[in-house]
């Protein structure tokens, strides 16, 4: 910022000032001094004049005085009395006495400038040099009137003008001391404006400057007689205050927001009006693969999201600045989806400031699992639908068929009939169990009833409970468990999880061909296998096999007695206890899964 220190703007307009006014006080008062001197001096001759005029003139005009040499002698005695020249002068010019030189040596007086106003009646004053003294005498004439209103006489009376100059330089000497006396208060004036005025002035501009840069703290304070100043001073303080306290605020709020960004799942973008990103969060860096986050800063959106619809969106934005164009773009409250390296997204587009530098809000909220979670959802309607559908079917119509067909009691067609009707209730019961295990599974604490119980004990009863089964009677499984292994679970549900996958390889395996039972340790974890020489998994149905209701399949399932939940009932029972399930598979060649136990939960 350009401009110039107070003693800069005020001192040079002072010292103008005051030179100017000096200069001025000088000049009027030594021209008016110099006036005054000489009048005064004139008014002195006159007076004088007047006094000895008096004295002489009725002397002079009985004629008292016979001859000039009388009158000399008279002068000569005034003369010791007063410090002035006194002439007496005739009316034709001739000087008959005088108090300083012999008259007789004297030239003739008519033609000097005052006498001549004199002799007309007027008394006249003049500064000339005197041809008799050789110096510069200040004269003053006055005439002496007879009885008939003649001039008899002119009476001058002079004075050396170096007496005047001598009070006239003692006036100016006067003048010079009342000149510098003003100056120098003039100075002590400055230095007091310049220590009341300009130093806390300057105290305040160096305290202002200390604020501006953000640095507050303890101020000494500002001393100053001014009430503008200290009210200036304490509005400074104060307004710095606020302004800290504002900081403090904008301070915490921006942290809040940072750790708020940090902290959200979905990806945020800021632009600014031309399109270049300004902010990002690490669940944009995650997104759009970048690992700093100067790798996006100062980058063109369509560096880092390269989709047909957004870009469409976003070049719209951009450029219907301040036209209709702007109004029919996605406000706030609308959103669009796009998908983005195999994920979906939902994405909301607003305008955060006003023209003309805006800046645009980007928000990716990752909704690829929703769309999974909805599929599943509809998947799971359809499937229990398709699965309740059957049996239900099935025993309305059988018990239809009962109710209204007349039958003797011995027809062999009611037994058959009613065993229809038994085994898909027992198969509805088993799917509604399954849905309740599992939604169990999903709502409480796997980890209640948790005890330290053998791997070896758990396989045991779990192959004890699938050979008695009368579908597996003469059935046998190798059991592959050497190490005494012991783990922290709730012993009744990874029994379940066993009869599972072993009543799985037993359904759905050769009844001549092998099933085999391993436990071991991996990696600190209990890993528990089961083997069967089956009909494998399709490897690309592998991913779905522990879907609810999915079944590889379907026919050889519902032949078999499943419900399609065994293995979602193994897998959630797996995640309650910290652990996996995975299998491995080959078409025709059977299958092996894995159930994966933490030793220590």
């Amino acid at each position: 910022m350009t401009g110039k220190k107070l003693r800069g703007l005020l001192y040079p307009k002072i010292a103008v000032t005051v030179i100017l006014i000096v200069a001025f006080s000088i000049i009027f008062i030594s021209v008016t001094s110099r006036r005054f001197v000489l009048e005064q001096s004139i008014e002195n001759l006159d007076e004088t004049a007047v006094i000895v005029r008096n004295l002489l003139e009725e002397d002079i005009l009985n004629e008292n005085y016979r001859d000039n040499s009388q009158l000399q002698v008279l002068f000569e005695h005034l003369s010791i009395n007063s410090l002035s020249r006194i002439t007496y002068i005739l009316p034709d010019g001739q000087v008959a006495a005088d108090t300083d030189e012999n008259p007789d040596s004297m030239e003739n007086h008519r033609n000097r400038p005052e006498v001549l106003r004199a002799l007309s009646g007027i008394s006249s004053s003049n500064v000339r040099f005197s041809e008799t003294l050789k110096i510069d005498m200040l004269y003053h004439a006055v005439p002496i009137v007879d009885n008939n209103g003649k001039v008899a006489a002119v009476l001058r009376i002079a004075m050396p003008f170096n007496r005047v100059k001598r009070t006239f330089s003692v006036v100016l000497i006067y003048v010079l001391i009342g000149s510098f006396t003003f100056i120098a208060l003039s100075i002590f004036l400055v230095l007091y404006i310049d220590r009341k005025i300009e130093r806390p002035l300057a105290e305040l501009a160096a305290e202002a400057g200390i604020d501006s840069g953000l640095k507050f703290g303890k101020s000494r304070p500002v001393h100053s007689p001014s009430i503008e100043i200290q009210n200036l001073y304490t509005a400074l303080k104060t307004m710095s205050i606020q302004l800290n306290n504002q900081i403090n605020d904008i301070s915490i709020q921006k942290q809040e927001l940072q750790a708020v960004l940090d902290s959200m799942d979905n990806a945020i973008l800021v632009l600014n009006s031309h399109g270049a990103i300004i902010k990002t969060n690490p669940a944009a860096l995650e997104l759009f693969q970048a690992a700093v986050e100067s790798e996006l800063l100062g980058k063109y959106y369509m560096q880092a999201a390269s989709n047909k619809t957004l870009n469409t969106v976003l070049e719209k934005v951009i450029r219907g600045s301040g036209s209709d164009s702007a109004m029919q773009l996605p406000l706030p409250s609308e959103r669009f989806e796009i998908t983005i390296r195999e994920r979906s997204f939902q994405v909301y587009v607003s305008v955060v400031s006003p023209e003309p530098e805006r800046t645009i809000l980007i928000v990716f909220n990752d909704i690829t699992r929703l769309l999974h979670l909805e599929k599943v959802r509809r998947d799971f309607v359809a499937n229990v639908s398709h699965e309740l559908k059957t049996p239900v079917t099935s025993i309305k119509g059988f018990t239809e068929t009962l109710l209204y067909q007349e039958f003797k009691p011995d027809d062999v067609r009611i037994k058959k009939f009613l065993n229809i009707i038994f085994t898909q209730t027992n198969r509805l019961q088993d799917i509604i169990e399954d849905l309740l295990t599992l939604s169990m599974l999903e709502q409480n604490d796997a980890t209640q009833n948790m005890q330290k119980i053998s791997i070896q004990n758990l396989i045991k009863d779990s192959v004890r409970v699938c050979v008695e089964k009368t579908a597996f009677n003469g059935r046998e499984i190798d059991i592959n468990c050497t190490e005494s292994v012991l783990v922290q679970c709730n012993p009744l549900l990874i029994e379940q999880a066993l009869i599972n996958l072993i009543d799985n390889a037993l359904k759905y395996s050769d009844p001549t061909s092998p099933v085999t039972v391993c436990c071991s340790i991996k990696h600190g974890n209990a890993v528990i296998s089961v083997c069967d020489k089956g009909f494998g998994i399709p490897e690309d149905l592998i991913p779905r096999i522990f879907e609810r209701f999915y079944r590889v399949d379907k026919g050889r399932s519902r032949e078999k007695g499943g419900t399609g939940l065994g293995l979602a009932i193994v897998k959630h029972i797996m995640l309650r206890h910290n652990g996996s399930v995975h299998v491995e598979s080959q078409e025709g060649a059977g299958s092996t899964f894995y159930l994966s136990l933490p030793l220590e939960t």
